[in-house]
């Protein structure tokens, strides 16, 4: 059986069913099958055009096929191309979206085929359609879960690349809204005190409030939601901490939230808000999740590196302080027993004398000339122990006067030269004027005694050369030796208590002399510095303000 076709009183073909092929259409539910004019109107319609479709024949019938279409199909002139194309090649298939009569759309995919009469003139068309919905909703979905399992990947592996949260919080809701395709995704971090929430990162929303905005938190159980993590935000709506809050503000509320969950136990991180899709934002959160956890772990470990480090550094400074602690008591012991031995000698020898009854044997007073040199060198010793103590504890303390420099420097100078001659060295003074100014006039002696003292230990049998001048309203006192000189290295510690810039085995001495002689300049407000080379001698430099009062 076949469509019969016939003449219109215009003289046009017309095609028609007879009656047993109607009754064979109709019988057909699971296809829309529709006999179309050669100008597209329905001619006929069967009982599964009209389940599908929605309309009944009569309603339907001549009507032009366009109706079915989307205002989009329509606005590009899709109806109309699609008879083209049958009548000129026989056939034409289809997918696309088309309505019913409610206005729902439903998956087709249509098969439209030219009717020609005997003459090979077109008479109209067979329209077959089928419902491919739930196929093309299947493979939406298919499409839709790759293409956020490709997401997590993603972010998993920005997770694992990035060692701060932010950026993976920042990549998080970018990645969400952009796979789900809504304009709102946000994380909230909840408080140490549990009773707040606070905006970490977000699309859609002010930028302003990204990093600031707060909002009340709901009930730890709502957090923990359907026991899955997940929990509608609507149900909040009619929270009245809620009224006002960023969330209502911005819109949120008929989104939906996921806890982000705390590796380990204990409180969740926050929240992970979005418009759709549970199963996806569960991922998401839980790579979040895993960063968050990671970056506190970091952050733990390198709290206890720095801790470690700490204790390693107090241990080796510990150590230190014991090594210290034991150079310098051997060589205060040494530095202490060599004047005790001579000045016990020197006694013993005086009291052997005076049992002998030789009390005014010339020798004596020689003898008792020395134990007095010996007993001074061991005041000194103690007055620089005594000294370390007082500007450790900060009890260093100045008797200024006013004093000429020069004057005390000429002293100092004359006083020493009896040493110097038997070290083999010559002082020379330079001190053209006279240096007025108000100093502490033992503290000074006791510098400038100890550098002319450095002078003729480590510049011996080489000339010394020592001057004092005004230098505007500073005195400038120069001490050189060409001596061994000092390393670089050695010149940056040798102001240090117990700090040589040579063996101990050698030169002796406690490594004080210079650490009191800065402490001493600097109370004067002052400054002392070394220029020296290894092998070049070494010239110290000691400025001090003139009127010290002011300091």
């Amino acid at each position: 059986m076949a469509a019969r076709t016939g003449t219109t009183d215009d003289g046009n073909t017309r095609l028609s069913a007879p009656r047993e092929l109607r009754l064979i259409l109709d019988s057909v539910r699971d296809y829309a099958i529709v006999l179309l004019g050669a100008d597209g109107r329905v001619l006929t319609w069967n009982a599964g055009a009209a389940a599908l479709k929605g309309y009944t024949e009569s309603e339907i019938s001549g009507e032009h096929i366009s109706r079915f279409y989307t205002p989009e199909d329509l606005a590009a002139g899709k109806p109309q191309r699609l008879l083209a194309t049958a009548a000129r090649d026989g056939r034409v298939e289809d997918e696309g979206w088309r309505v019913r009569k409610d206005g729902s759309r439903f998956w087709a995919d249509v098969v439209i085929s030219a009717v020609r009469g005997p003459g090979g003139e077109l008479s109209g068309f067979l329209k077959v359609t089928r419902d491919l919905t739930e196929r093309k909703r299947s493979e939406v979905a298919l499409a839709a879960r790759a293409a956020q399992q490709a997401a997590i990947a993603d972010l998993g592996l920005d997770a694992i690349r990035m060692h701060e949260l932010q950026p993976v919080l920042d990549r998080a809701v970018a990645l969400v809204a952009a796979t789900l395709d809504v304009d709102l995704a946000e994380v909230f971090e909840l408080s140490s005190g549990g009773d707040a929430l606070a905006l970490r990162a977000a699309v859609g929303f002010r930028e302003a409030d990204v990093g600031s905005a707060l909002i009340d938190a709901p009930a730890p159980a709502a957090l923990a939601g359907d026991g899955g993590g997940t929990t509608a935000l609507e149900a909040f709506a009619g929270d009245e901490r809620f009224a006002a809050s960023l969330l209502g503000q911005e819109g949120a509320v008929a989104g939906l939230t996921v806890a982000v969950p705390a590796i380990g136990g204990g409180p969740p991180f926050g929240v992970l808000g979005a418009r759709d899709d549970r199963n996806f934002l569960h991922a998401v959160a839980n790579v979040v999740a895993s960063a968050a956890a990671r970056t506190r772990m970091d952050e733990q470990l390198r709290a206890a590196e720095a801790r470690a480090q700490e204790e390693r550094l107090r241990n080796a400074q510990a150590l230190q302080a014991l090594r210290d602690r034991d150079e310098f008591i051997s060589v205060a012991a040494h530095e202490l027993r060599t004047p005790l031995t001579v000045l016990q000698l020197k006694l013993q020898g005086v009291q052997q004398a005076a049992h002998d009854g030789r009390g005014d044997e010339p020798g004596q007073r020689s003898r008792l000339d020395a134990a007095v040199r010996q007993a001074a060198r061991l005041g000194t010793l103690v007055d620089r122990l005594l000294d370390v103590s007082r500007i450790a504890s900060g009890r260093l303390e100045l008797h200024r006067e006013e004093l000429d420099l020069r004057a005390l420097i000429v002293g100092l100078v004359e006083g020493a030269r009896e040493d110097g001659a038997r070290m083999g060295c010559e002082l020379r003074l330079s001190a053209p004027a006279p240096v007025r100014g108000w100093f502490d006039r033992a503290r000074l002696q006791q510098v400038i005694g100890n550098l002319v003292t450095n002078a003729t230990k480590y510049g011996a049998g080489k000339p010394i050369e020592v001057s004092v001048e005004s230098a505007g309203d500073l005195a400038r006192i120069a001490v050189r030796d060409h001596g061994i000189g000092i390393s670089p290295g050695a010149q940056r510690r040798i102001f240090e208590r117990f700090e040589r810039a040579v063996s101990v085995r050698h030169y002796g001495g406690l490594g004080l002399g210079l650490y009191i002689a800065r402490h001493v300049v600097e109370a004067h407000g002052g400054r002392i510095a070394v220029e020296s080379g290894a092998g070049q001698g070494a010239s110290f430099t000691v400025e001090l303000p003139l009127d010290a009062r002011r300091e």
